[in-house]
């Protein structure tokens, strides 16, 4: 089976697991199942980052929104101002009500805005937080409602740190869901990230997290397989 993988993953895909291998078949074939279980273990945990941020953060933008134009459904009717906090001026929220649209058409029930708000990339999420180049919108919609949805953050932990946080397990996703190698990165690292960011929404989000992660056993795991079989791996 190990000498047809690399024509089931495609001969460059698995080229790159033999060079960690010494160019061994049946040793890369083990680390390409290894890393099919770290990904694995990765998208859990990224997934609960995804929806204790999308939650937090959609809770505060519900009262600032209804506070400013007189409703809680800011993905349907957005404030000028949140609208301008979106790539292409909100082109995220029509995407996702397009989405919510489609998934929604043979129920012919009228879309809502939590239908919306399930559609929405974690993309979305990621570049809400001000970067370092200034943004008006995006810093007044902080400072009155996103710095809310993470109280549990410590004094340490500036807004450019979160958002760098977001950054990395933005970029970490698209590559796991890409189904790219992840095995030569530092996976632990990655997922202290990951647990950082869930911490800064609560202490009870973390312990939701810490609870049903498998992601950071794996990591361990997996430096105990790579010191067995004696890799280098950089």
């Amino acid at each position: 089976m190990n000498a047809k993988l690399a024509t089931l993953v495609s001969e460059p895909r698995f080229g790159k697991y033999l060079k960690h291998s010494r160019n061994d078949a049946e040793l890369a074939a083990d680390l390409y199942e290894f890393n099919l279980r770290l990904a694995g273990g990765a998208f859990k945990a990224i997934q609960m980052c995804e929806v204790i941020v999308r939650n937090a953060m959609d809770q505060q933008l519900r009262a600032w929104n209804q506070t400013a134009v007189g409703t809680e459904d800011w993905t349907l009717h957005p404030a000028p101002m949140l609208k301008a906090c979106f790539y292409d001026d909100g082109r995220d929220l029509t995407d996702a009500a397009s989405k919510a649209s489609k998934a929604l058409r043979k129920s012919g029930r009228t879309v809502g805005h939590d239908d919306v708000l399930a559609q929405m990339s974690f993309g979305a999420w990621r570049y809400l937080p001000p970067g370092r180049k200034p943004h008006m919108a995006k810093q007044r919609i902080w400072d009155e409602a996103l710095t809310h949805a993470f109280p549990g953050r410590q004094d340490r932990t500036t807004t450019d740190t979160l958002a760098q946080w977001l950054g990395i397990t933005y970029d970490f996703r698209n590559r796991v869901a890409h189904h790219e190698p992840i095995y030569h990165l530092d996976v632990a690292a990655k997922r202290r990230v990951i647990s950082d960011v869930i911490d800064a929404v609560s202490r009870d989000a973390k312990k939701w997290f810490i609870k049903n992660d498998e992601f950071g056993a794996q990591a361990q795991e997996f430096q105990r397989f790579v010191k067995e079989r004696r890799l280098r791996i950089s």
